[in-house]
């Protein structure tokens, strides 16, 4: 089980296919799961983390847990919006997270936000207390590739909901919104370290409407 993490330049293409053969010659490897996060922990200018983990066997699953209760105390306090209960609306579609706006920035990357024109969020296959989730961030009208969804954490009740998207790398992210008449509305998009404090980035829909779109990340996906 290879684990991959490096800086790539934004303006590259590929595939994470295309990536792990870079990586590891001809043996026959497949990406199982990636986590691209825009912005970036730290100033990195034009570039993106990009975490990738590679299974050549049988690896390990993601623990599939929320961030430690003292994050999601800080996360709530800092104005994400954490909706608890195993009762959470039926979210299915592709929204769009327009005109980005801070809520709150402890990584300090507050003015790569301005290139961020949208962020859209696709959900499917949800099943008791999971769904998947994929994304792809536009930046400067240019879509950012897509890959694999992410498995993740759904939580709430009546038509609020939360979900938590583990990378695997000690990172999460959480999402949270209210489904509104085919729309999301209040949507908040939130990276956070898994246990330490004081590292999170909260960002909401300017629009304070979500409203549903195409799935167009510029790839095959």
């Amino acid at each position: 089980f290879y684990d991959f993490n490096s800086v790539v330049d934004m303006n590259t293409t590929f595939t994470l296919s295309e990536l792990g053969k870079e990586l590891y010659g001809d043996e026959d490897v497949d990406p199982v799961s990636d986590h691209i996060t825009y912005p970036p922990i730290g100033d990195l200018g034009d570039y993106i983390e990009l975490h990738v983990a590679y299974k050549t066997g049988q690896g390990e699953p993601i623990d599939m847990e929320w961030p430690s209760d003292a994050v999601m105390a800080e996360l709530k306090s800092a104005g994400l919006p954490v909706y608890e209960g195993d009762t959470p609306p039926t979210l299915e579609g592709t929204y769009s997270l327009s005109a980005p706006t801070l809520v709150a920035d402890k990584v300090g990357v507050a003015e790569q936000l301005e290139s961020i024109d949208n962020i859209v969020l696709r959900f499917s296959g949800q099943d008791d207390g999971q769904i998947n989730v994929d994304m792809y961030f536009v930046i400067d009208g240019v879509a950012t590739p897509a890959d694999s969804g992410q498995q993740a954490l759904i939580s709430g009740k009546g038509q609020e909901f939360s979900v938590c998207i583990p990378d695997g790398y000690g990172s999460a992210t959480i999402i949270s919104g209210v489904v509104d008449n085919g729309a999301i509305s209040d949507l908040y998009y939130s990276t956070t370290s898994m246990t330490n404090k004081g590292e999170y980035l909260i960002l909401k829909d300017g629009n304070g409407s979500s409203q549903k779109t195409s799935w167009s990340p510029g790839t095959d996906d």
